[in-house]
């Protein structure tokens, strides 16, 4: 059965400025993946320190079943029909992920201070990684009001970070759950939140509003990811469906680039595993990040459910959504 209909790395090029920049990025430089204007710091500044919110976390999968019996069902990548029918929101107006087309990216001016945040620098106390069967989890436990949170920008309320998790390919020539310009890339990393004002990830997923989602994509480099690299020390303890790790902790700040200096676009959309609630907030970095080919390979060792291989969605239909890119009037 066909993959996908998306143009996979090593295919012909696209006319597109995505692969000019990706190009500068493989030489071994971090680059922004969109010639779009803004303040590109290397350092994210992360605004004022907030301290609402609580570290009552609900740490499923993008609000997926969690435990590895029910969750057998929903990691089957080549059936996405079944999906439908257990799940028919799935098959719904509003789902994830998409393909960004560089041209049809909407900019839009707001009177309101840009995207504030605060936690991200801060080391957690303690860190979890789990093989939940369908992908690598990671959780954690912050000081108290210390745990990441952002707001502002085009946010409607405040978002507190409660797990992120990667989607990965078969081989490197794709993995990324969205693409840009039909341009797939390896691997995808997914920072999830929920809106403070509805207390945990469950109950989230019944509002339109209820989740953020800060993705950030990488391409085949030359050097090792080093915030990969402490994730992954760890790979050999969850090979397995189930397994969890006790990790050294670290800060999120790593994953998360680009988004505190408006290098991002942002489109509604869904959960991209069942139930595929139509509850989130996307915002895609703009900052393609490096892994190695051996980082990959390591991913790929990881056995999921169903002995699947890969464990990204394909590109769904936008239905008329529009794909913006913010920029603030207020400082």
């Amino acid at each position: 059965m066909t993959r996908s209909t998306r143009t996979q790395r090593g295919a012909m090029p696209l006319p597109s400025p995505w692969l000019i920049l990706v190009f500068l990025l493989l030489q071994g430089n971090p680059v922004d993946v969109a010639k779009l204007p803004g303040d590109l710091n290397e350092e994210d500044e992360l605004g004022n320190n907030f301290n609402k919110g609580s570290n009552n976390q609900d740490g499923d999968p993008e609000g997926a079943l969690s435990s590895n019996e029910e969750a057998q069902g929903l990691s089957n990548y080549t059936a996405y029909e079944e999906w439908m029918d257990d799940y028919p929101t799935c098959n719904g107006m509003r789902q994830s992920p998409v393909d960004v087309e560089n041209e049809k990216v909407e900019t839009k001016i707001l009177d309101v201070h840009g995207l504030r945040g605060s936690g991200y620098k801060v080391q957690p106390i303690s860190m979890t990684i789990t093989n939940n069967g369908h992908s690598v989890m990671l959780s954690g436990k912050w000081p108290k009001n210390k745990t990441p949170t952002i707001w502002g920008g085009p946010l409607p309320g405040v978002y507190m970070f409660t797990q992120m998790h990667f989607h990965w390919g078969a081989d490197d020539s794709y993995g990324s759950e969205h693409t840009f310009d039909q341009e797939s890339f390896p691997l995808e990393v997914h920072v999830v939140h929920f809106k403070t004002a509805y207390g945990n990830m469950s109950n989230a997923l019944e509002y339109d509003d209820g989740v953020l989602v800060i993705a950030t994509l990488l391409a085949i480099g030359e050097h090792q990811n080093v915030a990969l690299d402490k994730i992954q020390a760890n790979f050999q303890d969850i090979l397995t469906p189930g397994q969890s790790k006790t990790l050294e902790p670290f800060a999120l700040k790593y994953f998360i680039g680009g988004i505190f200096n408006g290098s991002y676009v942002s489109y509604l959309g869904s959960l991209t595993t069942p139930p595929c609630s139509e509850a989130v907030i996307w915002f895609l970095s703009l900052r393609i990040r490096s892994v190695s080919t051996e980082q990959m390979e390591a991913f790929r060792q990881i056995k999921l459910n169903n002995d699947f291989k890969y464990n990204n969605r394909n590109t769904q239909p936008l239905n008329g959504r529009q794909i913006m890119h913010y920029h603030y009037t207020s400082e």
